[in-house]
């Protein structure tokens, strides 16, 4: 009896290890990481460079934020 309760707790905790697997492959598809560090990185060095004043570092982490979500 305590054999099965083991195999089916081991068979549930597999379905829902693969399922957060299946989930985060989606995710890095989806966000195609490299794509939106490139864009982070050109839209951060151009606020730089065209910034006149002091460097507001508040706004580069918004703008880094806002630019990956």
């Amino acid at each position: 009896m305590s054999e099965k309760v083991v195999i089916e707790n081991q068979k549930s905790s597999e379905k829902s290890l693969s399922l957060v697997s299946t989930k985060v492959q989606d995710y890095k598809l989806l966000v195609k990481l490299r794509l939106t560090l490139t864009v982070v990185f050109s839209s951060v060095m151009a606020y730089l460079i065209a910034s006149e004043t002091a460097i507001n570092w508040a706004a580069i982490l918004i703008l880094s934020i806002g630019d990956f979500w």
